[in-house]
């Protein structure tokens, strides 16, 4: 099986899943409140996804290397993905805040001239 296989079925597992049980993360987040519920401790929908992770990593370690569970694997992957909040790129704070600095040294270095204010008198002399 291919790559290009593999992500298909991923994608197919997931479709089918859907179909079955509802949207993925909404099956996960009402399954993490079951969990909670018999754990009698706060699981979240991350956590369960996790769980759900490492039971199929398991699997493979177990020696079970069915090309389905490498598919479940990366579809699994995707739904953890869309738990992630979208954050700001750290990176990108940093360089804001020294172009910020930058442009604060360069002020103070070669400070803007003033524009002279424009003569309103026409005449000629």
């Amino acid at each position: 099986m291919k790559l290009d296989d593999t992500l298909v079925h991923s994608a197919q597992q997931l479709h089918n899943a859907e179909h079955n049980y509802g949207e993925t993360t909404a099956f996960y987040a009402k399954a993490a409140q079951l969990a909670s519920i018999k754990a009698n401790k706060t699981i979240t929908t991350y956590d369960l996804v996790l769980c759900h992770i490492a039971a199929l990593e398991t699997k493979i370690s177990n020696k079970n290397n069915a090309m389905s569970i490498y598919a479940e694997l990366a579809a699994m992957y995707a739904v953890l993905g869309s738990l992630v909040p979208d954050e700001p790129d750290p990176a990108a704070e940093k360089l804001d805040a020294i172009e910020a600095d930058i442009r604060e040294m360069a002020a103070k270095l070669a400070p803007m001239p003033k524009a002279e204010p424009m003569s309103t008198d026409n005449a000629q002399g």
